[in-house]
């Protein structure tokens, strides 16, 4: 079963493991640091994507599949960082939106 196949079958523990794999045989192959990227992204872990992506890109700096989705990562976790700030001061946010000269929803 490969790599890519495992990601689309939603089976990213298995996905993961075989990054893993290898990166234990190959451990200087960017293309094996950008699948273990995919499959951390795939889990949600973004934070261990973007430093799996890091590390392909620093490893084979052609592979602009990595640079684009390390953007991605990123793009993501900055929502989640304001969504986090935002959480705490909805009634502030909800106000200060109705003062908008345009609609966001």
């Amino acid at each position: 079963m490969s790599f890519s196949w495992n990601v689309r079958a939603g089976a990213f523990e298995h996905a993961l493991a075989d990054a893993n794999a290898a990166i234990g045989l190959r451990p200087r192959w960017g293309k094996a640091h950008f699948r273990k990227g995919q499959a951390y992204a795939s889990m949600k872990k973004m934070t261990e994507a973007e430093d799996c992506f890091k590390r392909a890109i620093e490893l084979d700096p052609s592979l602009r599949a990595a640079e684009q989705d390390l953007l991605k990562v990123q793009r993501l976790q900055g929502i989640d960082n304001c969504r986090a700030i935002l959480s705490g001061h909805k009634d502030q946010v909800t106000n200060a939106m109705k003062h908008l000269p345009f609609t966001i929803c």
